[in-house]
């Protein structure tokens, strides 16, 4: 059951531990058209920019990473999931 998850801030991820980085399989997001916009427009960024590569290793280039990069970099902020 999630329902105890409506009550968590937005934006939350839970993260992979073997690289600290988010993962985007569960994740809370609230509605709201200015973010929606900014991302859009880093989409289109990001989509005409030939030199976008996150630092992780693995998966660069993902949508891990974009949702990284927009609301780590772009926003500064990201919450954490509870575990268990």
């Amino acid at each position: 059951n999630i329902d105890h998850m409506a009550d968590l801030p937005a934006p939350s991820f839970s993260f992979q531990r073997q690289d600290n980085g988010l993962n985007s399989g569960v994740m809370i997001l609230e509605p709201n058209r200015q973010v929606a916009a900014r991302m859009r427009s880093m989409f289109g960024q990001l989509h005409n920019s030939t030199s976008y590569r996150h630092s992780r290793a693995r998966g660069a280039g993902s949508d891990q990473d974009v949702w990284h990069k927009f609301f780590v970099e772009e926003l500064g902020y990201v919450y954490e999931l509870p575990v268990g």
